[in-house]
């Protein structure tokens, strides 16, 4: 219906919606595929300066982390990034994410870290969607796991909110953060009873 009325920007949403949907129930071709017809709408219509291009570069990511193809993945991160560049730098807190779970994936526990300092300054000064802190605190914990970091782990898992809720994939994800930050405080079984309700 958007394109009928050429209202370009809801057709692109629609897809990059549609994309995200297929991603989280595990059909990463099909998520691929309804990427490119989104990216073929942003060429054909010059939409490449829309807010919600990043939203498109996320989606990309997404499917190009699970790939284990971390160059393209933090490109599309980059790429979300320079979309963002003339908004609110809280804007690009989804994105500053995906580099960070790119330099985690590699290993680079340094560049990690500057980019966590950001990301962190970014929480405490915004208000955001699950999703996003979600994704924000899955790179935080995985930090903290892969140095050790127990005591900023309990520190988190002292003053974050735990949903009321497992009822979507925002939530069950920042369900899995505190469930990763409980495991690494060596307290299994509260990890257990959380995992085995978010499946």
């Amino acid at each position: 219906m958007a394109r009928q009325h050429d209202v370009w920007h809801y057709a692109l949403w629609s897809l990059i919606q549609q994309s995200e949907i297929l991603f989280a129930q595990g059909f990463l071709q099909t998520a691929w595929e309804t990427q490119e017809k989104a990216f073929q709408l942003i060429n054909e219509q010059h939409l490449e300066q829309l807010r919600c291009m990043s939203f498109w570069c996320a989606s990309e990511h997404n499917c190009y982390g699970a790939w284990a193809r971390l160059d393209e993945a933090e490109a599309s991160a980059r790429s979300g990034i320079e979309v963002l560049s003339s908004y609110q730098p809280q804007q690009q807190l989804q994105c500053l994410a995906m580099l960070i779970q790119c330099s985690l994936a590699r290993g680079d526990l340094d560049n990690a870290r500057s980019q966590l300092n950001r990301l962190e300054n970014l929480l405490g000064n915004g208000k955001y969607h699950s999703d996003w802190i979600s994704n924000a605190n899955k790179v935080r914990v995985i930090y903290w796991q892969m140095t050790g970091d127990k005591a900023a782990a309990a520190n988190w898992l002292r003053h974050t909110a735990k949903p009321e809720f497992a009822n979507n994939h925002f939530l069950q994800g920042q369900w899995r953060n505190i469930a990763r930050a409980q495991i690494l405080l060596g307290e299994f079984e509260p990890a257990e009873i959380v995992l085995e309700e978010t499946q």
